[in-house]
């Protein structure tokens, strides 16, 4: 299998659940495209709050064809302008036509800017 280095970068505001990721390939970008295997390897997260923000909580999760969760990351806690950097030796692993999304619906208020990096073969 082919291998290419990949990257997603999304901001999402307070209250948004469910927010695609767009990635740096050709045609749709926020699906995996078919006879491909995506395997995210690291996600950073940082937290710009609005008022009086204290933390941001962020969901980044992994879905199949059918919208089914494969992988979930739940309840990342960022504090305000810090980043927070996970790694996946293994890989977080979506077959064609999943998709990757970040959701921002408790504490805040703010952004959260996130930055996920992977491999896609095919």
């Amino acid at each position: 299998m082919a291998k290419q280095q990949v990257f997603s970068e999304q901001e999402v505001n307070f209250g948004v659940a469910g927010q695609k990721l767009f990635w740096n390939w050709a045609g749709d970008n926020s699906t995996v495209p078919p006879d491909s295997i995506l395997d995210v390897t690291t996600a950073t997260f940082s937290y710009f709050p609005t008022n009086n923000g204290s933390v941001g909580r962020a969901d980044l999760c992994g879905r199949n064809s059918g919208n089914n969760a494969v992988w979930r990351l739940q309840i990342v806690y960022i504090e305000p302008k810090k980043t927070v950097h996970l790694t996946f030796p293994k890989g977080l692993m979506l077959k064609a036509g999943g998709h990757v999304e970040i959701s921002f619906t408790s504490d805040g208020p703010g952004t959260i800017f996130v930055s996920v990096n992977g491999k896609l073969y095919n």
